[in-house]
């Protein structure tokens, strides 16, 4: 008891240069953490990033988050949401537009944790063991990823360290305000996970012990233990009282439901500790560490370590594990505190082959005098030791800058949604779970100004074409690889044959984001062939590759209606306009005329046609036919022109313009049944 609870002989603090040590290691956790913390945006990725955000404009619009049944969510991620709306949102936009931010706060948070995870190790063992623990952390990709999320998960992981490092700093050093601190930083850790109250006892019961260690000092230690249990009892009649905490089993997907708490068995026991190791990179690393424990059954290797200190983590990981296991089977997000204080262990682990190595050199020199020279320097052993995990971990450290990389890449969904919103008309699509949210302004961040409902959660091939059509859906937004199936058997042609494909999304590795390709569930009604500029103009080609009309005879007064399809090799310098005439045959005088922007976006013009692959659709065009026109055949024809110069683009054979089709003016009424639908 003596030895656990004696007053520790290294500083509370490290030294100078451990800090600097950790401070690199805290630069590289800000580098990959910090750069693309806006990834994806304005579209929100995390399924659960837009629930907290939107409980928080539920707050201020209407006093409680009740009419998204997060009323009775643990308060922490939902008031940092509602305070970032109610001082600095512009409610002309989505408040998705601060999510942001709130992974901003997040990332600091996390490099919070990079430090109390080195400073945990130390407390158990050496500064070698805070930097190795703090750095296997800091590069850790799938700590990395849930580091940038605005989820409550960065804040509970550091306030539960920090709870167990003030708790175990002032027992070890019998300072009351450091176990203050603790009960401080607990009841935050529960404001944003109620789980977290399974880490109380340790953090309560901890200090205690020191009427073990102080007798002494009984008095002091039970008044300030006397002051802890009423500031907790103040929380927790707010927690339970006041606060709708009891009802956290009507939060929606909710994952610690009481009615179904019950001691885990042990197929669910051995499955949450694969959720929450497997996802390590690291693996290697990370179980040599925990493995190296093993060493403490030496007596040379026990008196370098703080017993209590020791302790005092692994109860905080077995009960955290535990709490959270009652629920049944959990993701690794519910044990990313879990994990973060088994990386803690795994540090102290690796840094103890510091003393067998020691006591090996030791005999070497015993024996051999003239190894002396290889342990000359006091730091050359835990430099030596320290060197080798960090080349152990290039590869994760490697992981860890892809993922940074792959997190400033632009994404897919942004892309379709700017896309869709700037170049086809408003309707409803289907897709499957990958854009299932990519056009909803609350849950997607969708900044659009046209409208996209989302009509079912399908594959396009489910039904026939023609049951999707009378169900209004306009768009189809399939996954790519099931774009190349359909394309390799007769069935799948035949869905593709009835549709238009307007763009495609292959596979890139300068994107992130799901590949896909969409559709629009209506084919073009007729095909057409032509194209006007070229390599000698060095602008385009673009080409026309179909066209939907109204009717291809008509009176003299009557209008015409057309749409055209365009694609285009690469973009123009400036932006053409285009032009439809309907002209005689064998001449430029022309009966009716249409002039204007291309496409129904001015903003789409032909200086961002850039994807050959993407067929535009144009606006839609109509023309009179001139009252005085003679009855005849004509030609429909269309180009471009700058709107200057007013120079034409001009076509591989020397024209300037396209011919689509040939209109028959009539010198009578022409009949209903011959307009085309």
């Amino acid at each position: 008891m003596n030895l656990i609870f004696a007053q520790p002989s290294k500083p509370f603090w490290p030294a100078r240069w451990w800090w600097l040590l950790l401070a690199i290691i805290v630069l590289f956790a800000g580098g990959v953490r910090y750069v693309g913390y806006d990834f994806s945006l304005p579209y929100v990725d995390h399924p659960d990033e837009p629930n907290w955000n939107l409980a928080g404009r539920m707050i201020i619009d209407y006093g409680s988050a009740k009419p998204l049944n997060y009323h009775a969510y643990p308060p922490g991620i939902i008031t940092i949401n509602y305070v970032l709306l109610r001082f600095f949102h512009d409610e002309a936009t989505p408040p998705s537009t601060l999510i942001d931010w709130v992974r901003l706060i997040s990332i600091t948070i996390s490099l919070g944790t990079v430090i109390l995870v080195a400073l945990l190790a130390y407390r158990i063992a050496t500064p070698l063991a805070g930097l190795l623990a703090s750095g296997v952390w800091a590069i850790e990709p799938v700590m990395i990823d849930h580091s940038r999320f605005a989820t409550a998960d960065p804040y509970v992981t550091c306030f539960a360290a920090l709870a167990i490092f003030c708790a175990l700093s002032g027992t070890l050093y019998d300072r009351d305000r450091w176990t203050t601190a603790g009960i401080v930083a607990i009841m935050l850790a529960i404001v944003f996970k109620y789980q977290a109250g399974f880490l109380l006892p340790v953090v309560a019961g901890l200090p205690l012990l020191r009427l073990l260690a102080h007798p002494d000092q009984r008095r002091r230690v039970l008044t300030t233990s006397a002051y802890h249990a009423g500031y907790l009892v103040v929380f927790f009649f707010w927690l339970l009282a006041i606060y709708p905490t009891l009802d956290a089993n009507d939060v929606p997907n909710w994952v610690a439901p009481t009615d179904e708490a019950g001691l885990p068995g042990w197929s669910t026991t051995r499955q949450n500790i694969n959720n929450a190791t497997d996802p390590l990179e690291a693996q290697a690393v990370f179980r040599l560490g925990l493995v190296s424990l093993g060493w403490l059954v030496w007596p040379r290797v026990r008196q370098q370590i703080n017993g209590l200190a020791l302790i005092t983590v692994i109860a905080g990981a077995g009960a955290w594990f535990v709490g959270v296991g009652v629920f049944g089977e959990q993701a690794f997000r519910q044990f990313v505190a879990f994990t973060t204080l088994l990386i803690v262990l795994a540090g102290v682990g690796l840094a103890l082959w510091a003393i067998p190595l020691g006591w090996l050199l030791e005999q070497l020199q015993t024996r051999w005098p003239a190894t002396q020279r290889f342990t000359a320097r006091p730091y050359a052993l835990s430099l030596a030791l320290g060197t080798v995990v960090m080349i152990a971990c290039l590869p994760t450290a490697a992981s860890a800058i892809d993922n940074a990389y792959n997190h400033t890449l632009p994404a897919r969904r942004v892309d379709l949604a700017t896309y869709m919103d700037a170049s086809v008309p408003p309707g409803p699509y289907l897709s499957n779970t990958d854009n299932h949210k990519t056009f909803n302004r609350s849950w997607g961040g969708y900044p659009g100004e046209k409208e996209f409902p989302y009509a079912r959660m399908a594959l396009v091939t489910e039904q026939p074409l023609e049951t999707w059509r009378e169900q209004g859906v306009e768009y189809a937004i399939v996954p790519y690889g099931v774009y190349e199936e359909m394309q390799t058997t007769p069935a799948g042609q035949a869905y593709l044959d009835g549709m238009l494909l307007l763009k495609t999304y292959p596979p890139s590795d300068e994107y992130r984001g799901p590949d896909m390709a969409v559709f629009r569930l209506r084919p073009m009604q007729f095909s057409a062939a032509g194209q006007v500029g070229s390599t000698r103009q060095q602008v385009g080609p673009v080409r026309l590759v179909g066209y939907d009309i109204d009717r291809t005879e008509a009176q003299a007064g009557d209008t015409i209606t057309f749409t055209l399809y365009w694609q285009a090799d690469e973009t123009t310098d400036i932006v053409y306009r285009v032009y439809n005439h309907l002209a005689w045959p064998d001449s430029r005088d022309f009966v009716g005329q249409a002039d204007g922007s291309p496409l129904p976006n001015i903003h789409r013009g032909t200086n961002t046609w850039a994807d050959p692959g993407e067929t535009l659709i144009s606006q839609s065009f109509t023309i009179t036919v001139d009252p005085a026109a003679e009855p005849g055949e004509y030609r429909l024809i269309t180009g471009f022109y700058h709107p200057e110069t007013y120079q034409r683009l001009i076509g591989p054979d020397g024209d300037d313009f396209i011919r689509v089709t040939t209109i028959t003016v009539l010198g009578e009424p022409v009949p209903s049944d011959r307009l085309i639908d």
